[in-house]
C-alpha cells in the first residue's frame, strides 16, 4: 500500500484479491472516515446516525459502526435507519 498520495489522507480499500498474485486492489479514495463504537447505546444511537446523515460535508465520506456485542437493541436501530437510507455515505457494519 503506497502512502505517496499524502499523509492527510485515507484510502478505502476495498479487499478485492487478484486471484493469481493475491494483490489487493484500492477502489475508492475516501477524504473521512467516521467510526461509531456501539455499546448500550440504544437511547442515541438514532440522533448520532442522522448527525452523521445530516452533515454538510461535501467531500467522500465513509461510517464505520462497529457492534461491540451490544446487549441492547441498538444494532436493530441502526439496521433499521440504514435499510431505507439512499444518500452518498458509504456505511459499514462491523460486526
Amino acid at each position: 500500500f503506497d502512502n505517496s498520495y499524502g499523509k492527510n489522507r485515507f484510502f478505502y480499500e476495498t479487499w478485492l484479491k487478484d486471484l493469481d498474485n493475491n494483490t489487493l486492489l484500492i477502489s475508492d479514495m475516501v477524504n473521512v472516515s467516521i467510526i461509531i463504537p456501539v455499546y448500550n447505546v440504544e437511547q442515541y444511537i438514532e440522533s448520532c446516525l442522522y448527525s452523521v446523515i445530516n452533515q454538510t460535508y461535501k467531500g467522500t465520506l465513509e461510517c464505520i459502526i462497529v457492534n461491540d456485542c451490544t446487549p441492547d437493541q441498538s444494532m436493530e436501530v441502526v439496521n433499521r435507519l440504514l435499510s431505507v437510507y439512499q444518500g452518498n455515505i458509504l456505511f459499514k457494519i462491523m460486526q
